[in-house]
């Protein structure tokens, strides 16, 4: 298996349409074909699948065109976010990537598990 990598990162502007918004997305898995992706985003949507405390419209639409392309959310719970204001705080950022990258992540945890075997 190769272990290329192609990261990218991604700005979706709030008042984009969304096809606009999903072409950006589109082109990286394109240019990325054959590699890991590992994709971050500012999503400009918030979506208790990616730990906000909230779900609006554009994160609805983002989580179904996600499905469609098989990319895996990958940003861990964090105190983090991306916005801290009076009314609240927000997070709009997520890492995505593909299965490509999540097999490889494997394969690493595997060949350091084998490796500490080895030494022990």
């Amino acid at each position: 298996m190769s272990l290329r990598i192609f990261a990218s990162s991604i700005y979706l502007d709030i008042i984009e349409e969304t096809g606009i918004r999903t072409a950006k997305v589109d082109e990286v898995l394109q240019l990325s074909k054959g590699f890991g992706t590992l994709i971050a985003i500012d999503s400009s949507s918030r979506s208790t699948v990616w730990n906000d405390n909230q779900t609006n419209s554009k994160a609805k639409t983002l989580e179904k065109y996600l499905i469609s392309r098989d990319l895996h959310i990958t940003k861990e719970e964090s105190e983090i976010t991306t916005f801290q204001r009076r009314r609240g705080r927000a997070t709009w950022t997520l890492r995505l990537s593909t299965v490509g990258y999540l097999k490889m992540l494997m394969v690493g945890k595997l060949v350091k598990v084998k490796s500490a075997l080895n030494t022990a």
